[in-house]
């Protein structure tokens, strides 16, 4: 069997990974090996049971969360034994390319143009199990192309292979973020802790963030996709409310991106299966994704080694669907407005509530039944109103 996994981010390299390990003939095409995707770096604790990340990939270990209301009254959680590991995607992601090569796949530097179906009398359609398909590739002026079995689409929200299949788009956010220097009492203020700020002055439907990295911070914030033209003011105002916190930072750096919010239903097209962001596999109300993102390069890597290839929905479903369900729903109730913010912020100075909603983030394993989870945050919210 040969596959194409395209996309070397962190869905594309964990698939490619996964597929060399067992034997499959696996082509890695990437457009550029020296990205540097605009993204937080927030990997839970719990994922490094899945993921085996050496420490040395970690700028920061952050073991405090800063949780901060529109008021500007603030909880701080800790996470005890439990930490959010914080890495720079400029170095995470060569490194888990890296693990693909030494399992046995072949790093292709390309940019993914589009399919060709093998001729047949009478003509068939393109995306089915049983038809080898041509992969299309090419560098400057010069267009390669492999017969494949199967392809592993890893290709970012903006998928070209998500288009040339006709597959559903999820919904997106618009976001913008800046590396920032941090200097003096700043500097030492997040050394071991990372902010999430809500109101909707930052922002009406997500919220800011401050995450540190060894050498910077990244602060930034997002909205959905047409309310973009506010995003620089969202920033700004940001920064404002953030005040001396940042006063002396530097600016090295100031990125914008599309982030998707929530799968999309249908991922499996044939022999063509949707990963990672092109799949939307964000987590809805904390943007999570980087884990969502492995673990759906991994499943959809063993549905084709099982030569099962419409396993990997279900297994998604039987594993995400429930979570990913109810925090949609939790969404639609916390971004209302200020006040529901204000309620999801005084929610976690019960020690309980705040408990189970960092087990729902950190431990991966599931602590807590889910739905559990979502009653206990839900009732504290009505309580609370």
């Amino acid at each position: 069997m040969k596959v194409a996994v395209i996309g070397g981010g962190p869905a594309g390299a964990m698939a490619a990974m996964t597929l060399a390990k067992a034997g499959v003939e696996t082509y890695l095409i990437e457009k550029d090996l020296n990205g540097d995707k605009p993204c937080g770096g927030g990997i839970p604790c719990g994922a490094l049971r899945a993921f085996d990340i050496p420490d040395y990939l970690f700028e920061r270990k952050v073991s405090k969360v800063g949780i901060i209301a529109p008021s500007g009254d603030e909880v701080v959680a800790d996470l005890g034994d439990g930490y959010v590991g914080m890495v720079d995607r400029a170095r995470f992601d060569p490194y888990l390319r890296e693990r693909a090569v030494q399992a046995g796949a072949r790093l292709i530097e390309r940019v993914f143009t589009g399919f060709s179906k093998k001729e047949s009398t009478p003509p068939r359609p393109l995306f089915i199990k049983e038809e080898e398909i041509k992969v299309i590739f090419k560098q400057g002026e010069k267009e390669d192309s492999i017969g494949v079995d199967a392809v592993i689409a890893a290709d970012g929200v903006n998928s070209t292979v998500a288009k040339q299949v006709g597959a559903e788009r999820p919904q997106v956010y618009l976001t913008v973020q800046e590396k920032v220097q941090l200097t003096g009492e700043a500097k030492k203020l997040y050394e071991d802790r990372c902010e999430f700020w809500y109101g909707a002055d930052i922002s009406p439907n997500f919220y800011g963030w401050v995450f540190p990295k060894k050498e910077f911070a990244t602060i930034g914030t997002g909205t959905y996709l047409d309310d973009g033209k506010n995003l620089k003011g969202y920033l700004g105002r940001f920064k404002e409310r953030l005040g001396a916190r940042i006063s002396d930072a530097k600016v090295l750096k100031r990125q914008s991106y599309v982030l998707p919010m929530g799968p999309i239903k249908k991922k499996v097209y044939g022999n063509i299966l949707l990963v990672g962001d092109a799949a939307g596999t964000v987590m809805p109300v904390s943007g999570e994704g980087i884990y969502y993102s492995i673990m759906s390069g991994n499943l959809a890597a063993e549905a084709v080694i099982k030569g099962d290839f419409a396993s990997y929905e279900r297994e998604w479903k039987r594993v995400y669907g429930s979570q990913f369900r109810l925090m949609s729903l939790l969404r639609q109730w916390l971004y209302r407005d200020d006040k529901w913010r204000e309620r999801l912020v005084r929610i976690h100075e019960d020690k309980d509530v705040q408990e189970r909603t960092l087990a729902l983030w950190l431990d991966k394993e599931r602590k807590y039944p889910i739905y559990s989870i979502y009653w206990k945050i839900l009732r504290s919210l009505l309580r609370h109103g």
